[in-house]
């Protein structure tokens, strides 16, 4: 079992780094492969009938959404190099300023662990309460025929 001690040598980097792929990266590269083939089937299914109304919309919106896909991969790419270069300064960091930024992060952790203590209470309460109510309301099995 880890204790407190153990949990707090996380660096935010390394949890970002666990994190990265399904939070970021994963939403991203679905919605890219979702546009894509969205345009191939706009493109193909299009390709061989006669121009119309309906077939110009389709175009335009291409036109529309290929951009946005673009300069989201273009941020994609930029946030990317963004946590890298944080996660190497933050390597770099004399001594003093790490142990700042790691006061910092206890801090935030015994800040955080003390506002959810009063929520953590009053939802022990409730299900407590929701329990003993579930119990007086349920029909018996023998008593629904």
């Amino acid at each position: 079992m880890k204790n407190i001690n153990e949990q707090q040598k996380i660096e935010p980097e390394q949890d970002h780094r666990n994190q990265v792929f399904l939070r970021i990266l994963l939403p991203i590269l679905t919605t890219v492969i979702v546009c894509l083939a969205a345009f191939l089937f706009l493109i193909i299914g299009e390709s061989g009938s006669y121009q119309s109304t309906a077939q110009w919309a389709d175009i335009s919106v291409i036109f529309l959404i290929l951009p946005a896909v673009f300069l989201g991969l273009i941020l994609l790419v930029l946030l990317i190099l963004l946590s890298t270069l944080s996660g190497k300064w933050n390597q770099t960091l004399p001594p003093s300023l790490k142990m700042i930024r790691i006061k910092a992060l206890i801090l935030n952790l015994k800040i955080r662990s003390a506002a959810e203590k009063p929520t953590k209470l009053f939802i022990a309460v409730r299900s407590f309460f929701a329990g003993i109510k579930s119990q007086f309301t349920k029909k018996a099995p023998h008593l629904e025929e």
